[in-house]
């Protein structure tokens, strides 16, 4: 495929970077590393694209009903161990995010995980990832979430009420700058 000349504008800290990943042989040029950059967003975007197509496809209710057959039906997994296991990890506090259920040792709560997971279509490894948590840590706050759903959605829909009328009540100081 012909390849065109493109100039690309990229702060100071990124050329080093890239000019350090050229000198140890990791690539031949810093056009080759600009390449490979896009590339590589170019297959995680259609990934991710993909991944969102097979979300929408599932029911949510069904998914939980498949969960729990396997649940019930590995016996080597009692109620009281999983369960043990997610309360490990899930705390609530009073002094910390308004007192919502949040991963022990951090401030994100079961409904960020929730957001980024049923919402933005993020998989567990991609929040873990993002967050520096781990695994465990995103599926007890899902597990959470799934035996506390009524109580998280209707804190979520309070969330969006409260932004909705706050926007719808305050004034934007940028659109008075702009004159809008």
């Amino acid at each position: 495929m012909p390849a065109a000349k493109v100039a690309v504008t990229i702060d100071e800290k990124l050329l080093r970077e890239i000019d350090r990943w050229v000198a140890s042989g990791d690539f031949p040029s810093r056009s080759r590393v600009v390449q490979e950059a896009i590339r590589a967003f170019q297959v995680a975007r259609t990934r991710r694209t993909r991944l969102l197509d097979e979300l929408v496809k599932v029911d949510p209710d069904e998914e939980r009903a498949r969960a729990e057959e396997v649940l019930v039906a590995d016996e080597s997994w009692p109620a009281e161990v999983t369960k043990d296991a997610r309360q490990a990890h899930i705390v609530v506090t009073d002094d910390v995010a308004n007192g919502k259920p949040r991963i022990a040792g951090h401030r994100i709560t079961v409904q960020n995980v929730v957001i980024w997971h049923e919402r933005l279509g993020m998989s567990a490894d991609e929040i873990a990832t993002s967050y520096d948590l781990s695994l465990a840590e995103v599926y007890a706050a899902l597990a959470y979430y799934y035996d506390h759903r009524e109580e998280i959605d209707q804190s979520l829909h309070a969330d969006e009420t409260f932004v909705s009328d706050l926007r719808r009540t305050t004034p934007s100081k940028l659109n008075a700058r702009l004159g809008a």
